[in-house]
């Protein structure tokens, strides 16, 4: 279990993967395929010996017992809520995962990732907290049918004034809207036998002038947007998680 908070370089947590076998690295920290030659390996090697050593995670010249369980941990977390926040060009990712007592967040800025220990019954709430501040927009829930949102984004005209019509301009001149930070809600889990299950179809979220919005479709067809403040996305991450779980 992860005592401290931890920050090493992407490099060097993509080497300790490799080294210790422990799988394909998460999709939040993937930067594309790296191929190295053996010299190139060795000092790689080196080079996260003295991280883990700069970082108290060396134990008799080997990696700490504890800090390699939580790096198995996190390829394999019974719960996790992930985000890439994207802002102009720049990006950075967060997450936040879970099995039984253990709990850390990781967020990955300018090729350094940082890990920190939290606790399993506030995952929701961390996760929160790793966004961008930012109150929930003051606007009425909007539902429309994702068809007619996808009509007028595609410039095409509606015809008629029913409430999905009304509501899909309005969640289009959201969308449109000016933002500053943006992503998606991303949530997964493994089942009983072990098998992870993402949901397809993540609900995205936006920071715009007069607050954070999320939107997104349902299973049946339809689009909704609120605003959504920190308790907001909590909720809507757990909602996600127990769909997952069929409750």
């Amino acid at each position: 279990m992860l005592q401290k908070p931890v920050e090493l370089t992407l490099q060097t947590y993509e080497t300790l993967l490799d080294h210790h076998n422990l799988g394909d690295i998460h999709p939040t920290l993937v930067r594309g395929a790296q191929w190295y030659l053996p010299e190139e390996r060795r000092q790689l090697a080196a080079t996260a010996q003295s991280e883990l050593d700069g970082q108290g995670l060396l134990r008799r010249g080997r990696i700490d017992d504890e800090f390699l369980d939580t790096l198995r941990f996190l390829q394999r977390p019974a719960v996790e809520y992930y985000s890439w926040v994207k802002s102009e060009g720049r990006e950075r990712t967060v997450r936040a995962a879970g099995s039984g007592r253990e709990a850390v967040t990781v967020v990955l800025v300018d090729k350094v990732v940082y890990l920190k220990p939290t606790r399993p019954d506030t995952l929701p709430q961390d996760f929160t907290a790793l966004l961008p501040e930012a109150p929930g927009a003051r606007t009425p829930s909007l539902n429309c049918s994702e068809a007619d949102l996808q009509i007028l984004m595609k410039g095409e005209m509606l015809t008629g004034a029913g409430p999905s019509i009304r509501d899909a301009k309005k969640v289009l001149q959201w969308i449109r809207s000016p933002h500053t930070f943006f992503g998606r809600l991303y949530v997964a889990i493994r089942d009983g036998g072990g098998n992870r299950k993402r949901v397809e179809r993540p609900p995205g979220w936006m920071d715009t002038e007069q607050g954070r919005v999320v939107f997104g479709p349902d299973a049946k067809g339809w689009v909704s947007l609120m605003g959504a403040g920190p308790h907001d996305i909590a909720s809507k991450v757990v909602q996600l998680e127990s769909q997952l779980r069929g409750r």
